[in-house]
């Protein structure tokens, strides 16, 4: 009588435990002494896309990518240790991967005999997703640095050329063909200074400071920095900017940023179909908004491609040629000058972002 109340006692424990289990938020299963899985609670189940019949017939290596199955011990050497922890990937039911922590922990009775395994699981997605924005914090700020030093070289040179060409044009006032060359000489060094100091204005970076700006004017300088790149590149660019827009309050040098990276995911978009057009149309939206319409004719995207556009680190080009953070940190951006961003496209014929912003009164 004395142990069927001991098994009872000992079944009600186990249910109570696995009550709890499941209202944790970390993934946790519990694996036979072979390593198949015999429960798993709903985080884990969220955390695959399976659920806990499909889970259950599954073998643990069967939850990681291959890759990642390499760095999991065999189960004979998990019993062995009695325990073991290390970074996997699962792969999920939908065949998309995910970054995690796993800790295997060999569950033994009163005398030491083994009963199964537990799992333990914590999500690294964020974790992974900030080490990867620091790094690449790291990369701009020293591209910054880099760039306000060779815009500095270059002007030294420029100016010299300048004021000798001003000084050669003041001597040969009389000689129209060679006052013209020399015009046309001033004229280019003075365009390439101006970009110059412009980079290294913006190369300097925020201060996070918001005054009243023309929204023109930012989207002028964006193209100062890019326009001889499109031309390069096949790309026609059309500006229809309202004159005498109302101000918005604006850190021009954040602003710059957002306008900057829609440029240089247009022209990605346009040099996969040989060049074509960028249109940018600034106008005031009434009651008191400034618009302004981005548009490409370039390659557009797919309904499930542009869903995900702005998430951090989600970009369809190859590897080395996009961080998938230039959208994500300019929809930030976008929001903290309370305005709204938004984006419309069609497969093979064009993408076109609207931007809003609030007027400054």
């Amino acid at each position: 009588m004395g142990d069927k109340i001991q098994q009872n006692g000992d079944i009600y424990q186990t249910k109570e435990l696995l009550r709890v289990l499941s209202c944790l938020q970390h993934p946790v299963a519990l694996l036979n002494l072979k390593g198949t899985i015999k429960w798993a609670n709903p985080a884990l189940e969220r955390l695959c896309g399976y659920n806990q019949e499909e889970l259950k017939r599954k073998k643990i290596t069967s939850l990681y990518s291959k890759e990642s199955r390499k760095n999991l011990p065999k189960i004979q050497e998990i019993l062995t240790k009695d325990s073991w922890q290390g970074d996997l990937v699962v792969l999920k039911k939908d065949k998309t991967e995910s970054p995690v922590s796993v800790a295997l922990q060999v569950i033994r009775d009163d005398e030491g005999k083994l009963l199964s395994i537990l799992k333990l699981i914590q999500e690294l997605t964020s974790q992974k997703a900030m080490e990867k924005q620091l790094i690449q914090s790291e990369k701009l700020i020293v591209i910054g640095t880099l760039a306000a030093g060779v815009a500095h070289e270059l002007n030294q040179p420029l100016m010299v050329i300048r004021g000798y060409t001003q000084i050669l044009l003041s001597n040969h006032q009389n000689d129209p063909e060679l006052k013209d060359s020399l015009k046309r000489i001033e004229g280019q060094t003075t365009r390439m200074m101006k970009i110059i100091q412009h980079l290294r204005n913006f190369s300097r970076g925020s201060t996070g400071m918001k005054e009243p700006l023309s929204i023109n004017q930012i989207i002028e300088n964006a193209f100062t920095l890019l326009n001889q790149q499109l031309k390069a590149h096949n790309i026609e660019v059309i500006k229809e900017l309202t004159q005498d827009l109302p101000q918005i309050m604006a850190d021009a040098n954040q602003l710059e940023q957002v306008i900057i990276n829609l440029i240089v995911n247009a022209r990605d978009a346009l040099d996969q179909k040989g060049g074509g057009e960028i249109k940018v149309v600034s106008r005031f939206k009434k009651p008191d908004k400034v618009e302004i319409l981005f548009s490409d004719t370039g390659i557009g995207m797919p309904p499930h491609i542009k869903n995900h556009i702005f998430e951090p680190f989600f970009t369809t080009k190859e590897a080395g040629k996009g961080t998938g953070l230039g959208l994500s940190i300019s929809h930030r951006i976008i929001k903290d000058h309370r305005g709204d961003i938004s984006v419309t496209s069609t497969e093979g014929k064009g993408t076109t972002f609207v931007l809003t912003f609030p007027v400054y009164k």
